[in-house]
């Protein structure tokens, strides 16, 4: 069975809590949490709206091809499973 592994470290995630919760939230969450803490958060987001992204578009284009396959998606290092 092929397999694809795809690996990512979010660098800012200062900024997209500010940028997606607004400043006061960024910076309400800063003094509450730390940097790993919400790095973890906003990973754990990411990978959420990436295994989504996969799940659709890989569907639609087995789908539209006539592929019949059975997709897994596992992701380490989370609680989570999809």
């Amino acid at each position: 069975m092929p397999k694809i592994v795809v690996s990512f470290d979010v660098l800012n995630s200062s900024d997209i809590i500010n940028n997606k919760k607004g400043r006061l939230v960024g910076w309400l969450a800063s003094r509450t949490k730390s940097r790993e803490s919400l790095k973890t958060i906003v990973e754990q987001q990411v990978t959420d709206e990436v295994v989504r992204g996969i799940k659709s578009n890989l569907n639609r284009a087995f789908q539209e091809e006539g592929i019949v396959a059975r997709l897994n998606i596992e992701v380490e290092g989370t609680e989570r499973e999809f």
